[in-house]
């Protein structure tokens, strides 16, 4: 997936991956795994198609850094709560 792809639909990915990163905060105890988004409580699966999931893991080598790796999980996570939230926000506006 290039750039210009996503630019199509509206996501920079500089910004995604900052947004990412500034929500996510290291777990804490004896074996901290992958830091998360400590307002994300709802854990669901959520089906999708092999070629999607690619396309969430090639976004998310893009958005990590050596400091922070993101999963693809979370760059889903990060897209659909902006998605709802500019649905909603134009919903009530209409």
């Amino acid at each position: 997936m290039n750039n210009s792809s996503i630019r199509r639909i509206g996501v920079n990915l500089n910004q995604l991956g900052a947004r990412i990163r500034e929500r996510l905060e290291p777990s804490h105890g004896r074996r901290p795994g992958r830091p998360t988004d400590p307002l994300q409580t709802e854990q669901r699966k959520v089906s999708m198609t092999e070629d999607s999931l690619c396309r969430l893991e090639e976004l998310a080598a893009v958005v990590s850094t050596p400091q922070r790796q993101v999963s693809p999980m979370q760059v889903a996570a990060q897209l659909l709560e902006e998605v709802v939230e500019e649905y909603t926000k134009n919903s009530a506006a209409a």
